[in-house]
């Protein structure tokens, strides 16, 4: 019955996301968490924390409403690329949870990315139609490139690019220098800026010891968060094994966008070795696990009873980790 309702009227649908997520939200707006300290090379956020530490208030309520906007863009452009049902707001209510089921919930540089990822994933997408190919890689390539002035990891992202051109077999040499010249050209506008302000070599001394700073630090100490997290990642898991047998029954162009966010999972691995604790770096993952797991919730048939109990779980998990970390 539960998720029979984000098979229906979008009104409901819009009420009952509004409902979650402030009731997610609640706890940080009667009482603001400071945002996360930027570090030296988040160079675009270290604007915004600038202007904004100071008022934590007003940084919660900017975050809350960029989450419930990327939510918005989330559905819409997977529903524009037909991936999902043009009926259903289920892809959208996941990807807010998920990026609202964090400790702090306020401003941080993955929450700025996560746009312009978003972005980059949708122009991508749009290379099923050949035409103007070029221009599609190149602004990709930028939206990718500002991700990375938020959020330095973001520029493993770059690797989505070369495999689209694989995925749509795309090999012209035009659309493989096009990337280069693309995601340069935010850094090279950055390289210029640190120059003529003497902090290019601190710049490249602070992201050489960051990009190789790779932990593995799981976190056994809240033993409910731990189970909550690793019953999230076998959702995951199961929806996305789910989707591997049965893609061959997708027709061609929805198997290479889907493809495309298989391979922004497999980037995600690598990025939650970053200073984040395992099981579980939540907002970093809000795409592909929104995508699957709402692809297999929706196309589950029988048992509907079963499916809404694991929705209601997996609710809860989300819940456990705003409220129990």
């Amino acid at each position: 019955m539960l998720v029979n309702l984000f098979r229906k009227n979008y009104i409901n649908q819009y009420l009952f996301i509004l409902l979650i997520s402030i009731l997610l939200w609640v706890g940080s707006f009667i009482a603001p968490q400071p945002m996360a300290e930027y570090e030296s090379f988040s160079y675009l956020y270290s604007l915004f924390y600038t202007l904004l530490s100071p008022f934590p208030l007003l940084a919660t309520i900017l975050a809350y409403i960029m989450v419930f906007t990327q939510g918005l863009m989330f559905n819409q452009i997977f529903n524009r690329q037909n991936l999902i049902p043009n009926n259903t707001l289920l892809p959208m209510f996941l990807y807010v949870l998920f990026l609202s089921a964090v400790p702090i919930q306020n401003l941080n540089p993955i929450l700025f990315s996560n746009f312009f990822i978003l972005l980059a994933i949708n122009r991508l997408m749009d290379c099923t139609n050949t035409q103007n190919v070029q221009d599609k890689i190149f602004s990709a390539a930028i939206l990718l490139s500002v991700a990375s002035l938020f959020y330095i990891q973001s520029l493993y992202f770059l690797l989505l690019l070369p495999l689209t051109l694989i995925i749509f077999k795309i090999y012209y040499w035009r659309e493989w220098v096009t990337i280069l010249f693309g995601y340069a050209f935010p850094q090279i506008i950055l390289i210029l800026y640190a120059f003529f302000t003497d902090r290019l070599q601190i710049m490249l001394d602070s992201l050489k010891i960051y990009i190789t700073s790779m932990s593995l630090n799981i976190d056994t100490t809240n033993k409910i968060v731990l189970i909550s997290n690793i019953f999230i990642i076998l959702v995951f898991a199961v929806s996305f094994f789910v989707y591997l047998i049965n893609t061959s029954e997708s027709i061609v162009a929805y198997r290479k966008k889907a493809s495309i966010i298989s391979w922004s999972f497999v980037i995600c691995i690598v990025l939650s070795l970053y200073t984040f604790v395992i099981p579980l770096p939540i907002q970093i993952c809000a795409i592909p696990f929104s995508f699957f797991i709402s692809r297999y919730i929706l196309k589950f048939k029988h048992k509907q009873t079963l499916i809404d109990i694991l929705f209601l779980l997996l609710v809860g998990a989300l819940f456990v980790n705003v409220y129990l970390v």
